[in-house]
């Protein structure tokens, strides 16, 4: 093997990273990954919305179906579950919907629980004589607005606070609808 002079060994220096320029490239990892979870924390929230948008829509395609086969949305007047908001785990129709269990809808109670598991709290209401029904569900990404479907075909936002109640669905008024 062929010894070096010292001038051979001065020249030949190894190249690695320093302490700083690998703290740079941490720091960097760490905004990267923090953007990257962010946007994940929104996109999740938007497809909880887009499922309480489905399950809303399909509560408003089988109401009619209830509407065809008995002239009635249900009972009228009535709020569920007991005059108040409906709860997690809460099966809002029986009971309060259609009166009873029995005559209850399965469709419209597991999509109506669905959307309340994923949405919040939500607001049942038939109108007076059953000629008409309004159901909302606060959005995830924006708890101030809430989805509403009801009885004349509108499915969309409505702006209201999270202590909405049922007068905003036109309890008061005897015909239920979606507030503008």
């Amino acid at each position: 093997m062929k010894s070096m002079n010292v001038s051979e060994r001065r020249t030949r220096v190894t190249y690695g990273f320093t302490f700083v320029e690998l703290m740079i490239v941490i720091a960097i990892i760490g905004i990267l990954s923090t953007v990257i979870v962010a946007s994940l924390v929104v996109a999740r929230q938007k497809a909880v919305d887009a499922n309480v948008k489905t399950y809303l829509h399909n509560i408003q395609a089988e109401m009619e179906i209830v509407y065809t086969n008995n002239a009635t949305y249900g009972s009228g007047g009535t709020i569920a579950p007991n005059a108040a908001t409906a709860t997690v785990g809460a099966n809002p129709a029986a009971g309060a919907i259609f009166g009873t269990t029995a005559n209850g809808d399965a469709v419209i109670n597991a999509a109506l629980k669905a959307a309340i598991a994923a949405g919040g709290p939500a607001y049942f209401y038939v109108g007076v004589n059953g000629a008409s029904y309004a159901v909302a569900v606060p959005l995830k990404a924006d708890s101030t607005v809430w989805w509403c479907v009801d009885s004349v075909s509108y499915g969309g936002k409505m702006s209201q606070t999270a202590n909405m109640t049922s007068n905003a669905l036109g309890s008061t008024g005897g015909a239920a609808s979606c507030p503008p």
